[in-house]
């Protein structure tokens, strides 16, 4: 395989950095729904969760989600929404499976209570995993209000090749060196959910 030569820092070709910028923004928000698939299992326990909160009288919280990273038929890791971080569930259950294993090719599937995001499924692509997704419906929320990128899932070593390719190709004439196209990206993405 022909490995492209590391680009070293040069003059930065601001005219460019707009093209690349809508590249990576059309890339996120035309995010396609069919690669994940619905879970009617997911669907049903999360039906009879609602009824038992009812039940109880608890108050059902709109923002919880939780996301599950399988390994098989295992659950590997989890994680759930962070309020706080502004870290959505599935990178959160992401972060946690890294930081058991550096290998995301054993991930089987990914099992989320909500569908993801724009952003989060952008991540989740570029993280050659948006084909693993399985939630309860085939519509991506907008870009959110708040939303961060973890600093552990922001490590080329981890992109699906063929996806870290493009984003390359999209920072070809604008001059930025390889180890500032990730600071750059997570910037232009967090940004949108800013919006």
């Amino acid at each position: 395989m022909f490995a492209r030569p590391k680009r070293k820092a040069a003059t930065i070709n601001i005219s460019e950095l707009p093209s690349a910028k809508g590249s990576i923004l059309a890339e996120c928000t035309n995010m396609h729904t069919s690669l994940i698939t619905i879970d009617y299992d997911l669907i049903r326990e999360l039906a009879e969760s609602k009824k038992q909160k009812v039940k109880d009288d608890d108050s059902d919280n709109e923002k919880y989600c939780k996301a599950e990273v399988f390994e098989g038929d295992t659950v590997s890791t989890s994680g759930e929404y962070d309020s706080n971080a502004s870290i959505h569930a599935e990178l959160n259950a992401l972060v946690s499976y890294i930081g058991l294993k550096s290998d995301l090719s054993n991930i089987s599937k990914i099992r989320i209570t909500s569908p993801p995001c724009k952003s989060c499924a952008f991540v989740l692509k570029l993280l050659g995993l948006l084909d693993k997704v399985q939630t309860t419906k085939q519509i991506y929320k907008e870009h959110t209000g708040s939303w961060v990128w973890p600093q552990a899932l922001q490590n080329s070593q981890l992109f699906y090749a063929e996806q870290w390719k493009w984003v390359r190709e999209q920072f070809d004439k604008t001059g930025i060196a390889d180890e500032e196209i990730i600071p750059y990206m997570v910037a232009v993405i967090q940004s949108k959910c800013a919006f």
